[in-house]
């Protein structure tokens, strides 16, 4: 863990940010609108055993309720990344089982085909600013899903959604689960964040929209 492209957050003066009342924490919570609420409930039920690694690290939105100890963060993104460089979470430069837990933030929001005139959706805050098919998407969440379990000991914490797509739920919830039971990870608990985002203008309506998102929290069983 001394690669200098990542870095070791936390340890922090203010501790404010490592403590927490114990109340209740709610599967579905409607005043928790952000992930670093849900995050902070993570670590309330001790999903968050350190070391943490966070190599989808983005703006650092996961961590401004609740920051661990000890916390590698890195990202795909050099201007993203707290050290400004890249790692690419599907090739990560740590031993099996370094890490107690780990929290992975794949760009699993589809977005359409770009245009001349239409962006099809792509954003650079999903880190879906670069066009892939919705397959190579899927390839890519699965395949950083496995290398992020390689280095992990105990809980692997995958954030994903359901998403309507063509007039389909694309179930990238079961998806997952499926892919990481058969490596031997145990789908143990799941929290939901709620959002919303408006129908399209013009589209017709065929599903109940997806108005959450999903933390899926596996245990290890390996």
């Amino acid at each position: 863990m001394t690669d200098p492209a990542w870095t070791q957050l936390g340890l922090l003066e203010d501790t404010d940010l490592h403590t927490f009342a114990r109340n209740e924490v709610l599967a579905i919570d409607a005043s928790h609108t952000t992930n670093g609420q849900r995050v902070k409930d993570l670590a309330k039920l001790g999903y968050l055993p350190e070391p943490v690694l966070d190599p989808t690290y983005g703006y650092g939105s996961m961590w401004t309720d609740y920051m661990p100890e000890v916390l590698y963060a890195c990202d795909l993104d050099p201007e993203k990344s707290p050290t400004g460089v890249a790692r690419n979470f599907t090739d990560l430069p740590f031993e099996d089982n370094s890490f107690g837990s780990c929290l992975y933030d794949p760009p699993y929001r589809f977005a359409g085909t770009p245009t001349d005139t239409d962006d099809g959706g792509h954003d650079d805050l999903y880190g879906t600013d670069v066009y892939r098919t919705k397959a190579e998407q899927i390839a890519l969440i699965v395949e950083g899903a496995k290398e992020c379990g390689r280095v992990t000991s105990q809980f692997l914490i995958v954030k994903c959604q359901d998403q309507v797509v063509a007039n389909f739920v694309g179930w990238q919830t079961a998806i997952v689960k499926d892919f990481l039971e058969d490596e031997g990870w145990r789908l143990k608990d799941s929290l939901l964040l709620l959002s919303y985002r408006p129908q399209p203008a013009g589209r017709s309506q065929n599903n109940a929209r997806r108005n959450y998102s999903s933390f899926l929290i596996f245990a290890s069983g390996r």
